[in-house]
């Protein structure tokens, strides 16, 4: 999921983590709640821009600025926010 600087990382609608390039302790944890180093709620800013049809998210982790594409994948009876940053 790995390629250079840029990763893939896949959440569930609930915000648990299920794949992640960058973290693999990251995998299987719910990161709903997590707030970046500003106080925003960034992984339900992700949810929800995935769920309004996809696009960029902006926010600081590990002392840098991220910048993420997210868009929602539908996979069966299970819907996934996919993003890559």
């Amino acid at each position: 999921y790995r390629y250079g600087d840029l990763y893939l990382v896949v959440w569930d609608m609930k915000g648990k983590m299920i794949a992640n390039g960058a973290n693999l302790d990251a995998i299987g944890t719910n990161q709903f709640d997590l707030k970046d180093e500003d106080g925003k709620f960034f992984v339900q800013e992700i949810i929800a821009k995935a769920q309004a049809g996809g696009g960029w998210v902006d926010f600081k982790y590990k002392n840098a600025f991220q910048s993420m594409y997210v868009e929602k994948i539908e996979l069966g009876t299970d819907t996934f926010v996919i993003g890559s940053g």
